[in-house]
This record gives structure tokens, C-alpha cells and sequence, in this order.
């Protein structure tokens, strides 16, 4: 096991980035990988792709198997994992090709169990670096400081660097179309000692129609509402103090799911009722006198007139999510 790096890339039709994605995994300045794929039941020839990198790369370890979900293949890639550190890698992303040697190094030098790392939101005519303005958010955190850090901040999966050690026996929720990711990764602060949040993009999270996330919205997207009672449960018992962050953040994304229903082509009357009234239960938990103006305004605005709201968002007017 020593060094190596096991890299889990589950893939489902990921579409024209993903000989980038795995063009930078394969070119990374550290060598010593195990790159595990995981076909997802992809039909738009990314099987092939994966078949004929793993014959020229003897590093790739090639898994497929039928359409279960990003969960269920990620969780494959976990059980075939033999590297002393994981990472995740989405398939229409990419890396910097310095990145594994560089996040080794850290990981090291500040003897942690996880290195969180900061991105690039790539467009296709330019890119954006994602960074925070307080620096005093970067540096080696502690278990509290860190979950307060993964509510508060960024939740991403793919920005995050494990001693497998960690999470060897962590599994994600199958079923779970939306936010399994920020759920996996909050059991693994839960299990840190410490976590270190270097100052660095390295990773390019591309913006791509297809993506689970930023694209056509999905009704099994709405599994992330049935799964928020586990979560409030979680946050109440270990972490109390972070619950109102909790709730902001789970009702931000409530907003962003009936707006996307609202924007689509087709008809969500009940879902976007059911999402509504998720909304209503989490906002009634809430402490509004704590929240900022912009957000009072936008939560309140929502809670009265949900597609007056959305009609507005979707016109592009000065309230964004």
C-alpha cells in the first residue's frame, strides 16, 4: 500500500470532458495511482473510453456494472480500493497535474487526515477561482472547526484528500440522488482529528449541462429532502451549535430545487408542493433574527409566494439564489 493514491472516478455518460478528466489523472506528476473507474451502465460510449485507457495504463482498475447510481459506484470504488489515500474525482472534471503531489506533501507536512483543497468554477470562455476572503479559514482546523467549516462552506466531496484509514468502512447512501456527497464527507470530519484547508485551487469544476447538479433538473433529486431528518438528527446530537447553519443551508437548497422544477419544461405540481412544504418545516426551526438582510428578505419572500419567487428567479431579476 505504502504511498499510493487510489482515485475513484464513477462514470455515467460524462460527456466531451471526460478525456480531460482522465487525460489529467493518468498525467498527474505523481505517479503512483491505482485509477479506478467505475462504469456506471454509461450508453454514450464511455465504457469503450474507460476499456481502452485501462489497456494502455496498467494504473486503472475498470469496473462496470448496471445503472445503480453515483453512490452505489462510488461505493464500488471503495471496495476495490487498496491505496492509503482516497480521493473522488467527478468524471467531467479535472485536475491541475501537480495536484496529488502537492496534496501528499500537505497531508504530511501537517500530519492530518484530510486536506481540503479550493477549485476553479470553469465556464467554457473562462474560469473563476473559488476562494475566501477571511484567509483565517485556511490552516489546520480541528474536528469542530472543520464541520463548521463543511456546513458553512464548501461541502464538496471532490475537494477533499483522505487517509483511507478514515473512511475505509464509510459507505454513501444508495438511493440518495443529491447531496450524498456533503453527507459522506460530514461522517468523515465526524471522524478526523484534524483536517488541514490549503489555500490552493486544484481542481476544475467544470460547468457542464450534463452534470447531475447543474443540469436538467431530476426527480430523484428530491431524495435530498427525505433525507434531511437523518441529517437534522445528526447536527442536534453532535453538533448542536451548527444547526441553525444546518437549517439555512437545507432550505437554500429547497429553493434552488422548486426553481429549477418551476424553470422546467415539465409539470412538478406535486413535487414542488412537497419541496414547499419541507421549506415551511425547516424555516419554522429557524432563527430568522439571525440571519443576514439578504437572506431574511429572500427566505421570507419565498415562504409566502414560492412562485412568485421562482417566476422572478427564473426571469433573471436581483433575486439569486
Amino acid at each position: 500500500m505504502s504511498d499510493l493514491i487510489s482515485v475513484i472516478i464513477p462514470v455515467y455518460n460524462p460527456g466531451k470532458h471526460f478525456i480531460k478528466c482522465l487525460d489529467s489523472i493518468t498525467g498527474q506528476s505523481y505517479h503512483h495511482l491505482e485509477i479506478i473507474l467505475v462504469d456506471d451502465g454509461s450508453t454514450d460510449g464511455s465504457k469503450e473510453i474507460c476499456k481502452k485507457y485501462a489497456e494502455k495504463d496498467e494504473r486503472i482498475v475498470f469496473i462496470s456494472q448496471k445503472n445503480a447510481g453515483v453512490s452505489a459506484a462510488r461505493n464500488r470504488g471503495l471496495e476495490a480500493a487498496t491505496g492509503a489515500y482516497i480521493s473522488f474525482i467527478d468524471s467531467d472534471d479535472y485536475l491541475d497535474l501537480n495536484a496529488y503531489e502537492l496534496l501528499l506533501s500537505e497531508l504530511k507536512k501537517q500530519a492530518v487526515d484530510i486536506v481540503c483543497y479550493e477549485y476553479y468554477a470553469t465556464y467554457a470562455d473562462h474560469e473563476r477561482v473559488h476562494s475566501f476572503a477571511d484567509k483565517n479559514r485556511y490552516g489546520k482546523k480541528t474536528r469542530r472547526e472543520a464541520m463548521r467549516e463543511q456546513v458553512t462552506g464548501v461541502p464538496f466531496l471532490w475537494t477533499k484528500f483522505f487517509t483511507t484509514k478514515l473512511i475505509r468502512d464509510l459507505r454513501f447512501t444508495v438511493g440518495l440522488a443529491r447531496g450524498e456527497d456533503g453527507e459522506f464527507a460530514h461522517k468523515a470530519i465526524h471522524r478526523a482529528q484534524s483536517v488541514y484547508y490549503l489555500d490552493k485551487p486544484l481542481l476544475h469544476y467544470v460547468q457542464a449541462e450534463q452534470s447531475a447538479t447543474r443540469g436538467k433538473f431530476r426527480p430523484s433529486q428530491l431524495t435530498f429532502l427525505s433525507a434531511y431528518a437523518e441529517s437534522q438528527s445528526f447536527f442536534a446530537k453532535n453538533y448542536p451549535e451548527l444547526m441553525q447553519e444546518v437549517l439555512a443551508s437545507y432550505i437554500e437548497t429547497s429553493i434552488m430545487l422548486y426553481c429549477d422544477m418551476y424553470a422546467d419544461s415539465e409539470s412538478y405540481i406535486r413535487e414542488m408542493s412537497k419541496t414547499h412544504h419541507y421549506f415551511k418545516e425547516a424555516y419554522k426551526k429557524l432563527d430568522k433574527n439571525g440571519l443576514n438582510k439578504k437572506r431574511r428578505v429572500k427566505f421570507r419572500f419565498f415562504a409566502l409566494m414560492p412562485k412568485a419567487f421562482a417566476w422572478v428567479h427564473t426571469k433573471r431579476f436581483k433575486v439569486a439564489l
